[in-house]
């Protein structure tokens, strides 16, 4: 079987669960589902539901009700972005839900916008007093270019990744781009398995690592500028306090990654 993405032979089966299979490319590193996922209409689908401590369906999430893994890991994008990109740069994020990051980041000085399908997720994000289209990418896109775009935990979610990014290029063509993803390489699916919850093997059409999403991004002129660690929520406080022992010294060991590129 032939990588999707690379074009290797050398892959190989790495699990399977009932009507789903996970195969993983040795040469770029990343992996994919079998069989592919069908089309899912995300405009029903509400990724940022779980964080409410409301059942009110229109009542914003702020960023101190997140737990403590994913506010950490919205403070390390925001200071990643303030470290390398222009000040005050304009940011775009595809699939950014609510504007949890948006937020934080219009926070930070950034001149923010977004493009989310969800219905009740986008009109939460207004509320927040962002402006987010409701739609999909590349549908509803205007003719403007961005210093930054941002995809977080969306890129699994297209069946031709590298056509999305050679999308995404065009809209930050001489700008970042910041890659949120699971590292499905990192200790807790290694010792989870198939019963890792970030598979969703009937919604993610890939998975990716850091090497692998780097070697796609760079045959579309995307050099690598800084790659982050970080923890997914896993509600075990002994696993992600034994995980985070791990990843001070290794840091590959959890299992979600920020990496941020720069079109040449």
């Amino acid at each position: 079987m032939k990588c999707p993405l690379c074009g290797s032979n050398r892959t190989k089966h790495i699990l399977s669960q009932g009507d789903w299979s996970i195969v993983a490319c040795k040469t770029c590193k990343n992996a994919w589902t079998i069989p592919v996922p069908t089309r899912i209409q995300y405009s029903e689908t509400d990724f940022h539901a779980s964080a409410r401590n409301s059942s009110d369906t229109e009542l914003p999430v702020t960023i101190d009700e997140l737990p403590w893994e994913w506010r950490d890991c919205i403070k390390a994008q925001t200071t990643l972005l303030l470290r390398y990109a222009p000040k005050g740069a304009s940011v775009m994020e595809i699939g950014c839900g609510e504007g949890l990051l948006l937020k934080e980041l219009s926070r930070s000085g950034f001149n923010v916008q977004g493009i989310e399908p969800s219905v009740t997720a986008s009109s939460r994000a207004r509320k927040k007093g962002l402006n987010v289209i409701t739609g999909y990418f590349p549908d509803c896109l205007s003719d403007a270019l961005f210093d930054v775009v941002i995809l977080s935990h969306v890129l699994e979610h297209f069946a031709d990744p590298i056509v999305t990014l050679e999308l995404v290029s065009r809209v930050a063509p001489k700008g970042y781009l910041l890659l949120i993803q699971t590292n499905y390489k990192g200790l807790i699916p290694r010792w989870d398995r198939e019963k890792w919850y970030a598979w969703s093997p009937h919604e993610h059409f890939w998975h990716f690592t850091p090497k692998g999403l780097q070697m796609i991004a760079r045959r579309l002129g995307f050099c690598p500028i800084a790659c982050e660690y970080s923890s997914l929520i896993h509600g075990s406080k002994r696993i992600a306090k034994l995980t985070g022992k791990i990843a001070r010294v290794f840091p590959p060991a959890w299992d979600q990654f920020h990496l941020l590129l720069k079109r040449n």
